[in-house]
């Protein structure tokens, strides 16, 4: 227990009570929490094993014709860069705008903050 009498027994109290409750004995986990955080990390992992296989499966003709997947996967990624591409040149006129935006206002000396 800490106590707060005096400055003196609040620094022995509280160095106590830290070496009683901060050792690392007490902060490792347990081996349940270990195993518990193994098999939360394995669920997850599948999770997105699976749905990524299943994006796969929709997305190709990977059940029904597997040699055209290599085609279909560079076309999808052909396409996902194009997004990516259009997305960061909105991200850009965004950003210019709005720097333009402040220096209009710094300049009629108004501040936006």
């Amino acid at each position: 227990m800490v106590s707060i009498g005096t400055v003196d027994e609040l620094c022995r109290t509280v160095l106590a009570w830290f070496e009683q409750n901060c050792n690392l004995p007490s902060l490792r986990p347990s081996k349940r929490k270990k195993i518990l955080l193994y098999q939360s990390f394995i669920f997850h992992f599948s999770l997105v094993v699976m749905n990524s296989l299943k994006e796969l499966s929709q997305r190709t003709s990977i059940l029904s014709d597997p040699s055209q997947v290599p085609r279909q996967l560079t076309q999808y990624a052909q396409q996902s860069a194009q997004v990516d591409q259009q997305q960061d040149i909105i991200t850009r006129r965004r950003l210019q705008e709005q720097q333009e935006q402040q220096q209009q206002q710094q300049q009629q000396g108004h501040s936006p903050y």
